[in-house]
């Protein structure tokens, strides 16, 4: 399957399914970090070829701090703060979305965040 590689400076790698057409964003600055780079794009074929269907959001972020590269996911997320896009649970791709998970994710975040200040 040959899509089209867009370049962008947030994120770190999405496949975007618009409603006619296919094609895999990457973080420009992720050519930077050749073997980072190709664990990225082994996962994004894999994710187009349907073996990771049932793998989950969190699956995928441990996956991507896998030990071989945590060091090179850490300095690329530390050095290239867009990447966090990957968590936000809002997303703006010529229209506004949301990641449910992530929204889930974080509104838990906060209400154990707030439970914990009121205790205290």
């Amino acid at each position: 399957m040959n899509l089209p590689i867009i370049e962008v400076d947030h994120g770190v790698a999405s496949i975007i399914n618009d409603d006619r057409k296919k094609w895999i964003e990457v973080n420009r600055n992720l050519k930077k970090y050749p073997e980072l780079y190709k664990l990225v794009m082994a996962n994004d074929v894999q994710e187009l070829q349907g073996k990771n269907k049932d793998i989950s959001f969190w699956q995928k972020v441990k996956g991507f701090f896998y030990y071989p590269h945590t060091l090179d996911a850490l300095k690329f997320c530390v050095t290239h703060p867009k990447t966090v896009y990957i968590i936000s649970p809002f997303f703006y791709n010529k229209k506004w979305g949301v990641h449910w998970r992530n929204l889930i994710f974080w509104s838990i975040v906060l209400v154990i965040f707030g439970i914990f200040i009121w205790l205290v």
